[in-house]
This record gives structure tokens, C-alpha cells and sequence, in this order.
């Protein structure tokens, strides 16, 4: 994967077939979208914070120039940083729905620095591979997986 970078901040992430752009709202390294081109389809990933930590992420896809919101995660953590849970869910535009695909819960963490979100380049590789589990400040050590 290729970075480049603007002001100290990824600014594109590209493969042979895919070409990821971030745009920041403000001076924090998590964008609060992501564009993808992949294979001439558009794309994009958008992140809602608090206190600094992605809490939801919502998948649109783009078909006539029209957005549609296909899956939304919600991600919880406890007071420490580390993961609480992790739902994904996938909407249905025609009934204006919801339906859980995933969870993760009765997450333990370990002490240790989670290396994913000490670099701002691997936790964008994380979020674009869907991998929300890498999100929390410590690594897990046991979960369910629903």
C-alpha cells in the first residue's frame, strides 16, 4: 500500500485497484471520512467521535450520484480506553431498518499498548479492512463473537 501524506496526515492510501482519501475536520489524525475508488466504484467510510474515540462508523455507497447508507457499526469502550463492544449492523434503505450481522462483547484487554492505534497509517489499514476490533487502547485477550 502507498501513503501519501499532507501536513504530517495520511492523505491517500493506494493499491493497483483501490484509492482510499481522507478528509479531516480537525488537527486529529482519524479523518472523519474516507473516499474509496475501487475498480471505478466510489465509496465511502464516515466516523463519528467522542472524546477522541470513533464511536460509529457508517459504509455509504454511491449509485447515480446518490448516497446510500448500506452498514453502520457502534463501537462502546470502557472509562480506561480499552473496548466494550462492538455491533455491526446492516440497513435496509426500503424498510428504514436495521438488522445486527455482528457483535463482539464481554471483551478483556491486556495491559499492553495496542500497537494499531500508535501509528496513524496501520489503524487506517485496520478501518478499511473493517478490523473495529483493533480500535481500543489495549489489545484484546478474550471476547464473544456473536
Amino acid at each position: 500500500m502507498n501513503f501519501t501524506y499532507i501536513d504530517g496526515r495520511v492523505n491517500t492510501m493506494s493499491t493497483t485497484d483501490v484509492l482510499a482519501t481522507a478528509k479531516y475536520d480537525d488537527d486529529g489524525n482519524i479523518p472523519e471520512r474516507i473516499t474509496l475508488m475501487v475498480e471505478g466504484d466510489t465509496s465511502f467510510i464516515r466516523f463519528e467521535y467522542t472524546s477522541d474515540q470513533i464511536t460509529t462508523i457508517e459504509d455509504h455507497f454511491i449509485e447515480d450520484g446518490i448516497s446510500e447508507l448500506a452498514y453502520v457499526s457502534f463501537i462502546s469502550y470502557n472509562s480506561d480506553g480499552t473496548l466494550n463492544s462492538v455491533t455491526e449492523q446492516e440497513y435496509d434503505a426500503d424498510s428504514e431498518t436495521t438488522e445486527t450481522l455482528s457483535t463482539i462483547k464481554n471483551i478483556t484487554s491486556d495491559d499492553k499498548i495496542n500497537p494499531y492505534i500508535a501509528s496513524q497509517a496501520p489503524i487506517l489499514i485496520s478501518l478499511l479492512k473493517e478490523n473495529y476490533d483493533k480500535l481500543g487502547k489495549g489489545n484484546i485477550s478474550t471476547a464473544e463473537y456473536d
